[in-house]
């Protein structure tokens, strides 16, 4: 997944193309904006050229490095087996260690789970030897607890550790969390880009319905696929 693959997300591709470019890159950042609009595969791109083994150059930035998508690492990435690249996210609690924290619902990201999956595997040494990058999935929902235990992490990670935040909503973070990373804005997507690539990924779909789910989703890509294959439009017929 290349960075420039995420589209009509120009100010979040300028911020991490520039601190590429420096080698500065910062050690926790808080991707926020609507949900379904890019934030994660971006994420995953970002985590790609982090972690790859050989980053290529850009023919339009003689000096930045992209992921070269072939390698041992990219591969990895892309499958979700690369050692070094953690997805953290509240259904996590059911591979939780203890029986007692398995059995909660998990409605949040526990302190349990934030302390296991992520700050215990912090101070390891990467097993591919350039970087750990952690993922966290829907972090505003992160527990005040579960915050307060990862602010010395967002603060000094050892080594070479990347963690990424995705948020949706930053009110929910404490103030503590958001002056520790870096925030980089997502937006919402053209609703002709929407619907553009809703025709890709779901075949089949009347120029009534594409219209439809692309304005509903109020630049939301993933709202739209989502609500296409649960077939939302035949609902409100």
């Amino acid at each position: 997944m290349s960075l420039s693959e995420v589209r009509h997300q120009d100010h979040a591709q300028r911020v991490i193309e520039r601190a590429l470019l420096r080698e500065r890159v910062p050690h926790a950042y808080i991707f926020h904006g609507p949900d379904g609009v890019g934030k994660e595969t971006f994420a995953r791109g970002l985590a790609g050229v982090l972690l790859c083994e050989r980053p290529v150059g850009e023919a339009s930035h003689s000096a930045f490095k992209n992921a070269c998508g072939r390698c041992v690492d990219c591969r990895g990435v892309r499958a979700d087996t690369h050692p070094d690249l953690h997805l953290i996210h509240r259904y996590l609690i059911r591979e939780h260690p203890d029986s007692a924290v398995r059995k909660r619902k998990g409605l949040d990201i526990s302190v349990d789970v934030l302390r296991h999956f992520l700050i215990e595997r912090v101070a390891l040494t990467p097993i591919r030897g350039r970087a750990k990058v952690f993922i966290i999935r829907e972090a505003d929902s992160i527990t005040v607890q579960a915050q307060n235990a990862l602010l010395k992490t967002l603060e000094e990670p050892p080594g070479p550790t990347f963690i990424l935040l995705l948020v949706s909503a930053l009110d929910r973070l404490l103030p503590t969390t958001l002056s520790r990373c870096q925030l980089v804005r997502f937006d919402a997507l053209p609703t002709e880009f929407v619907r553009a690539k809703l025709a890709e990924l779901v075949p089949g779909l009347s120029a009534e319905q594409l219209d439809w789910y692309a304005r509903a989703g109020n630049g939301s890509l993933g709202w739209a696929v989502q609500a296409a294959e649960g077939k939302l439009f035949d609902v409100n017929d």
